[in-house]
Parts: structure tokens; sequence; C-alpha cells
């Protein structure tokens, strides 16, 4: 299943910790943060200046995550990681 919001696509979500955030030039540059469910940021992205980003939650525990992407403006979206 893709997730997609404001331009943006996350897949596939489900994850098996392997995901691909892909947007349009418009909402370039952009940055990511991933949120557990404990509120604490797992990862911190620099500033991305590509249209497809892929990361990595191999390490992390099953469950639901937030990624919070900053472009001209917040957007949340969830994910889930098998």
């Amino acid at each position: 299943e893709i997730i997609s919001s404001n331009g943006f696509k996350i897949y596939p979500s489900p994850s098996d910790g392997n995901l691909t955030i892909v947007t349009t030039t418009d909402n370039l540059p952009y940055q990511i943060s991933i949120i557990n469910n404990l509120g604490q940021s797992i990862f911190i992205s620099e500033k991305i200046d590509t249209e497809r980003y892929p990361v990595s939650l191999t390490e992390k525990i099953a469950g639901f995550y937030i990624v919070e992407i900053i472009a001209n403006k917040k957007r949340v979206l969830i994910i889930q990681k098998k």
C-alpha cells in the first residue's frame, strides 16, 4: 500500500523496515524525522534534495511510527513496520 499526502508518498506500508519517500521537485528541499510511539525521534535527516529518498528502519522494533516531513509547511504521515 502507498500512503500519500500533500505531494509526498511513502511505500510500502506496512513495511519490513525499508521504505521509500517520494515527492516532486515542487517540495524540494525537505527534511524528515521519524518518531516512535513514545514521542522519541529515532531518525532525523539532513536537508534532502532528491525526489526519492530510501529509509531503513530494519534495526527498529515493529510498530507504528510517525513520519514528519518538513517542506513548505509541516506534513505528517503515519507508517507501520511489520
